[in-house]
C-alpha cells in the first residue's frame, strides 16, 4: 500500500489540468475519470491508508484555495473533496472532519457564482458526515445568509451565496432549519427583501429557497395538525375538497405566516404606474411577486404538481450516458457504507429531486381558494407584458390557477384568455418561451378534462377544449417542420419565425439529421421535447384527443428516432382512453422504422458517425421498451441481431444488441397460450422445439462472445444478461465448458457473475 500512497499526488496532478478546464464537459469526463480510478484503487483501502490519502487530498487543497481569487483551481479542489466524499464512508467521515472548516472560512471569499453555490452544497454534505450533527452545527450559517441578503448588501454574489445557504440547509437538515428560522414571521420579512432583488437570477433563487422553505413548513404544519387530532387527510384527498380548516389565527403560527407570503406576494403584483426610470424596479417586484404566488400554488394542489413530474419532467432528464461494467457492477453489490455510489459525483450536485419534492398544505390551499378571484384578477393584467420573465412565470401560473378552482375559472372569460396567450407564446421567436408555451397548452387541455369528470353537478357549461381539435392540432402539426423545405423558404410564418429564431440550433439538428437520414429517411424534422410533452398529456384526454392523434401519427412515425419520441409513443400506448387501432399503428409504423434502420446496409458499416450509432442505439432500446407481439420479432428481428449486431465493430452496438436479444429471446420462453396449443397441438410442439434448438444455438454464441470478446464492459453484460431464464441451455456440456474457462477472467466482477451462473 505504500507505494500506491506515494503514487497518489501524481494522481492527482494528472486529472488537475482538466479539473481546472474552464470548459464544463472536459470538467465533467475528468470528475468521472478521477472518481473512477479512485473507486477502482482505493474503495477498499484499510483504514491507516485512507487517513494518509485524507492528509494528502487536505494538502491539495490548501494549495488550491490559497488564492481565492483563481475560480477555476479552486473549482478544482471542489471537485476532489466531491469524487472522495462519494467514494465510501471511510473518506467520507475522515474528510468531512478535516475540510468542512475550511469550507466554512472559504464562503465568505467566492467571488463566482457558480463556485459559491458549490462550495454551499459541498459544505452541508460534508456536515452531514462530522459526525457531530448537532444543534449548534448550523446555528451561525443562517444568520450570516440573513445578513448577506440584507437590503444593506451591495454585492450580488454575497447576496446569493446568502439564498443559497437556506436552501441548501433547508434540504440537508430540515429539522434544524426550521428551529433556525422560527419565528417563521420575522425570517419571512427578511427574505422577501431577495424578491424584488435587481437581480433576476437572484430573484429566482429566492423562488427556489422557498419552495424548500415551504416544504418543511408544511411538514412540521402536519405534524403539529397530528399531534393536536385534527382532522387532517392526505394530499390526494385535499385536492377533492375545497372546504377551508376552522383555525384559530390568533395562535397558529402557520397561518400567520402563509398570510403574510400571500399579502406579499399580492403587494408586489399591485405596484401602480410610476415614472419611467422607475419601470424596471416595477417590472423585478412584478416577477418576484408571481415568483412567491407560483411557489404557493405549487403547495395548493399536489395532483397538478403530479402530472407535472409525470408527464413533463421526464422530458427533460438529461441524455443517458455509457457507463462502464464497474458502475454496474458497483449499483448491484451493497457496499460498506449507507448510500451506494453514484454512477457521477456530479449527479449529487445536479440532483433535480429535492426540487420535485411533491407536498400540499390544507392552509395554504384555503388561502389561495378563498383569494382566487383577486389573484386572477392581478395576474391576468401582466399577459402583455413585454419582457420575457414576467409571462414566462404567468404561464405557469395559469394551469394552476385552472386546476385549482376549474368552475369558476371557466365561467369567467379567462379560458379563452388563457388559451390565447398560449397560442400567443407558441409563436414567439425564443425557444423557452415556447416550450413553457406548449407544455401550458397540455395541462390545461388536461385539467378541462379532469374537472369535467369530476364535475357531477354539471356546474361547467363552457364547451371542452378538446370538442375541437383543429387549432390545437395545427399548433402542433406545424412544428413538424418538412425536411425538403429546411433548406429553403417555409410557407408558413410560424416555421420561418422559427427557423430564422434558430438558426443556429437548426443548422446542427439539419447536419445531424441528415447523417441519420442515410439510416432512416425522414419526412420532417424533429421537434422539441415540449412538443412530445404536450403530446403526452393530450392522450389523457380521452376519445376527442384520440382523432387528433391518428392524424398526428403521420408526423410523429417520419421524424426520425429520439427518447423524447419514445417516451411519448410508449405512454400514449400505454394510456386506456387511447382507441386499440391508434395503439396499433403505432407499433406496426415503429416496426417499419426498425426494419428500416437494422436491415439497412450503412448499420453494418464499421465507420459509423456519432448520428448513425446514436440512432442504431435508440432502435435497439426500442425493441426492449415496446410490448410488441412476438411474431412481429420472431424470426426477422431475432436473425438480424444474431448475424449482424452482437458482433459489430463498435462495443456500444454489440452490448446494446447483446442485451435487446436476450431480451427478446426471454420473451420467446414464455409458455404459449392455451388457445393457440389447442389449435394445433401437433404443429404447435414442432414449432415450439424448433424454436427452443434457435435459442439454444443464439445462447451458446453469445456466451461465446462472453469468453472471447476484448472488452470487459461487453463479457461482463453477456454474463448479466443470461443471469436468469436461460439455465436450461446453459446446463449443456459446450456451454459449461465456456463457463469455468470464464471463471479465469482478468475482470473479479465477471468472475462473480460466471460463478454465479455455474
Amino acid at each position: 500500500m505504500s507505494v500506491t500512497d506515494t503514487r497518489f499526488p501524481a494522481l492527482l496532478e494528472q486529472f488537475a489540468a482538466d479539473l481546472q478546464s474552464p470548459n464544463e464537459d472536459i470538467r465533467r469526463r475528468a470528475t468521472d475519470e478521477l472518481y473512477e480510478r479512485i473507486i477502482s484503487q482505493y474503495a477498499d483501502a484499510p483504514s491507516d491508508v485512507v487517513t494518509v490519502i485524507a492528509e494528502q487530498v487536505q494538502e491539495f487543497i490548501r494549495n488550491k484555495m490559497a488564492n481565492p481569487n483563481d475560480v477555476n483551481e479552486n473549482r478544482a479542489a471542489l471537485l476532489v473533496i466531491l469524487c472522495f466524499v462519494c467514494a465510501g464512508q471511510n473518506f467520507y467521515t475522515e474528510l468531512s472532519n478535516k475540510l468542512e472548516p475550511i469550507l466554512r472560512g472559504y464562503k465568505q471569499m467566492s467571488v463566482d457564482a457558480n463556485l459559491c453555490e458549490l462550495v454551499v452544497k459541498l459544505t452541508c454534505i460534508l456536515v452531514k458526515g462530522c459526525g457531530r450533527m448537532s444543534i449548534d452545527q448550523f446555528s451561525l450559517d443562517v444568520p450570516k445568509a440573513l445578513e448577506r441578503i440584507s437590503r444593506e448588501e451591495q454585492h450580488e454574489t454575497r447576496r446569493y451565496s446568502g439564498i443559497i445557504i437556506l436552501k441548501e440547509i433547508a434540504i440537508a437538515a430540515p429539522s434544524r432549519y426550521y428551529h433556525l428560522i422560527t419565528p417563521v414571521e420575522q425570517f419571512f420579512e427578511q427574505l422577501f427583501g431577495t424578491m424584488t432583488d435587481p437581480k433576476q437570477y437572484i430573484r429566482e433563487a429566492f423562488a427556489e429557497t422557498m419552495q424548500a422553505t415551504l416544504v418543511v413548513l408544511i411538514d412540521r404544519e402536519r405534524e403539529e395538525q397530528k399531534n393536536n387530532n385534527s382532522d387532517i387527510t392526505t394530499g390526494q384527498d385535499l385536492t377533492s375538497s375545497n372546504t377551508s380548516y376552522a383555525i384559530n389565527t390568533e395562535s397558529n403560527t402557520f397561518l400567520k405566516a402563509y398570510n403574510m407570503a400571500y399579502n406579499e406576494a399580492m403587494k408586489c403584483l399591485q405596484v401602480e404606474t410610476t415614472t419611467k426610470n422607475k419601470n424596471t424596479q416595477r417590472e423585478d417586484r412584478i416577477h418576484g411577486g408571481l415568483l412567491l404566488l407560483n411557489e404557493l400554488l405549487r403547495v395548493s394542489d399536489v395532483k397538478f404538481e403530479s402530472i407535472c413530474q409525470d408527464l413533463i419532467q421526464p422530458y427533460s432528464a438529461p441524455k443517458p450516458k455509457p457507463i462502464s461494467y464497474k458502475d454496474v457492477h458497483r449499483s448491484r453489490v451493497a457496499l460498506t457504507f449507507e448510500r451506494t455510489g453514484p454512477l457521477s459525483p456530479m449527479d449529487i450536485i445536479d440532483n433535480p429531486e429535492q426540487s420535485q419534492i411533491q407536498v400540499q398544505s390544507s392552509l395554504i390551499r384555503s388561502i389561495m381558494l378563498d383569494n382566487f378571484v383577486n389573484i386572477s384578477n392581478q395576474v391576468f393584467q401582466y399577459r402583455q407584458q413585454p419582457k420575457s420573465m414576467i409571462p414566462n412565470v404567468l404561464i405557469r401560473i395559469l394551469p394552476r390557477l385552472a386546476s385549482l378552482d376549474y368552475r369558476w375559472f371557466s365561467h369567467q372569460p379567462y379560458v379563452d384568455a388563457t388559451m390565447t396567450f398560449i397560442y400567443e407564446r407558441i409563436n414567439s421567436h425564443e425557444l423557452k418561451e415556447r416550450q413553457l408555451a406548449f407544455h401550458a397548452l397540455g395541462l390545461m387541455i388536461l385539467s378541462d378534462k379532469t374537472n369535467r369528470i369530476n364535475d357531477t353537478d354539471s356546474l361547467i357549461t363552457t364547451t371542452p377544449l378538446t370538442k375541437d381539435m383543429t387549432k390545437i392540432f395545427e399548433c402542433l402539426k406545424q412544428t413538424f417542420i418538412p425536411i425538403s423545405s429546411t433548406n429553403t423558404s417555409i410557407t408558413s410564418g410560424h416555421a420561418h419565425r422559427r427557423q430564422n429564431s434558430n438558426q443556429s440550433s437548426s443548422s446542427s439538428q439539419q447536419q445531424q439529421q441528415s447523417s441519420i437520414n442515410n439510416l432512416l429517411p425522414c419526412r420532417y424534422s424533429s421537434p422539441d421535447s415540449s412538443v412530445f410533452a404536450c403530446i403526452t398529456m393530450i392522450g389523457e384526454a380521452g376519445p376527442d384527443a384520440s382523432k387528433c392523434l391518428d392524424n398526428l401519427l403521420e408526423y410523429l412515425l417520419h421524424c426520425g428516432l429520439n427518447h423524447s419520441l419514445l417516451f411519448c409513443l410508449d405512454k400514449l400506448c400505454s394510456m386506456p382512453l387511447i382507441h386499440t387501432d391508434t395503439k396499433r399503428k403505432i407499433h406496426q409504423g415503429l416496426l417499419e422504422n426498425l426494419r428500416s434502420i437494422l436491415s439497412n446496409p450503412l448499420a453494418y458499416n464499421p465507420n459509423l458517425t456519432n448520428g448513425q450509432s446514436d440512432i442504431i442505439l435508440i432502435a435497439l432500446q426500442t425493441l426492449r421498451i415496446f410490448h410488441f407481439e412476438a411474431q412481429a420479432i420472431e424470426p426477422s428481428f431475432i436473425d438480424i441481431l444474431n448475424q449482424r449486431f452482437i458482433e459489430h465493430d463498435s462495443v456500444r452496438i454489440r452490448i446494446e444488441s447483446i442485451i435487446t436479444i436476450t431480451h427478446l429471446l426471454r420473451k420467446l420462453l414464455l409458455p404459449p397460450s392455451q388457445a393457440s396449443l389447442s389449435t394445433n397441438t401437433t404443429t404447435s410442439l414442432i414449432a415450439a422445439n424448433k424454436l427452443r434448438i434457435k435459442i439454444g444455438v443464439i445462447t451458446q454464441r453469445i456466451l461465446t462472445i462472453g469468453v472471447t470478446d476484448l472488452d470487459p464492459d461487453v463479457r461482463y453484460n453477456v454474463f448479466l444478461t443470461l443471469q436468469d431464464d436461460f439455465k436450461q441451455f446453459l446446463a449443456k456440456s459446450e456451454a459449461l465448458e465456456l463457463l469455468f474457462f470464464s471463471l479465469h477472467d482478468e475482470c473479479h466482477e465477471i468472475r462473480e457473475l460466471a460463478l454465479s451462473l455455474i
